[in-house]
């Protein structure tokens, strides 16, 4: 085959030559550069998924802690606030804020356990209620030393006065099992 190619001419020669350095560099881009550019543009993909990630995580960090926090002052709250149970809480507020005398029925549901925490649930009715009453009401429960959340709140429009309110909500109070 060597003695063939002695044989040609030397245009013949640079014919062949040169289609072989193409043939080469043909060969060279796409068997190295073009999987090379997608290599690396998997690993840019990779890259920004993996900082994507990171900036989840740290977010993630952050609701943690807060929420570490929030545990730890509702713990203290907790640890500083009364012994008493929502029943008298609730009772104690409607006196405070001027309304025992629309205070129509109180009633306490099972308590349950959950976790470390015992949960205690009244259901309260208020009649002919002022709404200014009512959010001093709703305040008063926000504010108190008790873990105190209001569960379910249904606010009814007096027929007979419309500046009167009629009130069913489900008061929910935790403590922690001793």
């Amino acid at each position: 085959m060597i003695s063939r190619f002695e044989q040609l001419e030397n245009r013949e020669k640079l014919f062949i030559i040169g289609g072989g350095v193409i043939l080469i560099v043909m060969l060279l881009i796409y068997a190295a550069y073009i999987p090379y550019l997608h290599a690396i543009e998997r690993a840019d993909k990779s890259i920004q998924v993996k900082l994507k990630q990171i900036e989840e995580v740290k977010q993630m960090q952050l609701e943690y802690l807060a929420l570490k926090e929030q545990l730890a002052s509702l713990e203290s709250r907790q640890g500083q606030g009364s012994r008493l149970s929502a029943l008298t809480l609730i009772e104690d507020l409607a006196s405070r804020i001027g309304s025992r005398d629309n205070l129509v029925n109180i009633r306490p549901q099972t308590a349950q356990v959950q976790g470390d925490y015992r949960v205690e649930n009244v259901d309260v009715r208020f009649e002919r209620m002022p709404l200014a009453q009512l959010v001093r009401l709703l305040k008063g429960l926000e504010t108190s030393q008790g873990q105190i959340q209001v569960k379910s709140l249904q606010v009814k429009q007096r027929f007979d006065d419309k500046a009167l309110i009629d009130l069913n909500m489900t008061v929910s109070s935790f403590r922690k099992n001793q």
